[in-house]
């Protein structure tokens, strides 16, 4: 599966546009949505900042949505 048609496949699990996704907006159930795209797009091989370019985010976002806080 290409990344486009994982990002799209998020955005239509979620019913969300894809405007909406690459938005700015961080609601809970949009960061869930953001999460898997970026744990979908990682196993498919993509480094943090590809990921990051394709979601418009910061690799170091991309770190924490696939890591979660370090405690």
């Amino acid at each position: 599966m290409s990344p486009d048609a994982i990002v799209s496949d998020v955005c239509t699990t979620y019913s969300i546009p894809l405007r909406v996704l690459l938005g700015r907006r961080r609601d809970r159930w949009l960061t869930k949505a953001r999460r898997e795209a970026a744990l979908r797009l990682y196993a498919l091989g993509m480094s943090l900042s590809d990921i990051g370019l394709r979601l418009k985010r910061d690799r170091t976002t991309i770190t924490y949505l696939l890591h979660g806080r370090k405690r």
